[in-house]
């Protein structure tokens, strides 16, 4: 099932319990429950928390896929790929970056009203940076790269970013 808009309003962090009661009579009749999100792994397993264990995590529209702790499969950007995107991001009037990893978060120190979003709707683990993407760790696996705008995203992407990065 998707999470976002349909078992919780975009940003909610509260599940109704009557899902974790179905969930497991599905586990009992040997079906599997996935929950598919843009969400990374961290969020979605605070939303599952009571049947963390019985259900698959597909992550990062699909860049993850986790089950049970286990990491079963990752697909991660190239460190240069996401850099120029994120590059790109920035230099877009107004817009900012969202860099999603394995277990962290990264926004620009300035992104106030993301980092609140972020943190208080999705309850993500965020990092604020000085400086993206120079400053983001070298070890990490980077699963998305993600363009915000607080009211118009769609129409800062039609400057050239959607048309450089659209089916890349």
């Amino acid at each position: 099932s998707d999470v976002d808009g349909t078992l919780v309003p975009d940003g909610g962090h509260d599940l109704n319990p009557e899902y974790f009661t179905q969930i497991r009579r599905l586990k009992r009749n040997g079906i599997l429950f996935a929950a598919v999100s843009g969400r990374p792994y961290t969020s979605l397993r605070r939303l599952f928390a009571p049947v963390e264990d019985d259900i698959l995590f597909i992550c990062d529209n699909g860049a993850c896929t986790i089950y049970r702790g286990s990491l079963l499969s990752c697909c991660c950007l190239p460190h240069s790929l996401a850099f120029e995107i994120i590059r790109d991001i920035e230099a877009l009037p107004g817009c900012t970056s969202y860099i999603s990893t394995l277990e962290n978060g990264y926004v620009r120190k300035e992104a106030e009203e993301l980092y609140r979003w972020l943190t208080e709707g999705y309850q993500l683990n965020i990092t604020r940076l000085d400086r993206l993407p120079e400053d983001i760790p070298a070890r990490e696996k980077i699963l998305a790269v993600e363009l915000y705008h607080p009211n118009a995203a769609e129409e800062a992407a039609g400057q050239g970013f959607y048309r450089k990065w659209h089916g890349h």
